[in-house]
């Protein structure tokens, strides 16, 4: 079978690549259905390979044919979830690690895309102590100090109300660290 929106390569080339993606999806799916740990990782493999394949077609109607054919089992409101779970494999690995849920249309939309006020207080104290270090290395630290100090107190205030300390909701890299 071959995708006439698809230029990329030659459509010979782009039909065995598809077939494999295909073959790939419906792995990383029968994964996802087994334990936990398989689970977790077989949903990061599918999402990842589903936005591969995303960026494959040039038309969101082309690529829902061509899933409907190549992954039947996978609903579209799953395979848009996954897909928007792709774009940060690493915040997606750690709340699939922390939820019970085990929808992933309701993954994305609860815990990722609209996340409860458990995430949004979790790590708040870690995250004040993270942006004091940061800001400390800035040039005008000394300038904005009162006010970052202010922020970072309000925080860890926050956190303290919460009984909350731990960094899991926001992964802030810390540059030079």
């Amino acid at each position: 079978m071959s995708w006439p929106c698809l230029s990329i390569g030659g459509r010979e080339t782009m039909t065995i690549e598809l077939r494999d993606l295909g073959r790939q999806i419906n792995a990383a799916f029968d994964k996802a259905k087994k334990g936990r740990q398989e689970w977790i990782e077989g949903t990061l493999e599918l999402a990842s390979l589903l936005l591969k394949a995303r960026r494959k077609f040039a038309s969101h109607n082309k690529f829902s044919e061509w899933c409907k054919k190549t992954c039947p089992d996978l609903n579209h409101q799953d395979r848009a979830a996954l897909i928007n779970m792709a774009k940060d494999l690493s915040f997606t690995r750690s709340i699939l690690e922390q939820t019970k849920r085990t929808a992933w249309q309701n993954i994305w939309y609860y815990e990722i895309k609209q996340p409860s006020p458990r995430l949004r207080i979790m790590g708040l104290y870690d995250l004040a102590i993270r942006i004091e270090r940061l800001a400390m290395r800035h040039p005008a630290y000394d300038q904005a100090k009162p006010v970052i100090t202010q922020a970072c107190d309000t925080l860890k205030l926050m956190a303290e109300k919460s009984n909350n300390y731990t960094a899991t909701a926001w992964p802030l890299e810390e540059a030079g660290a």
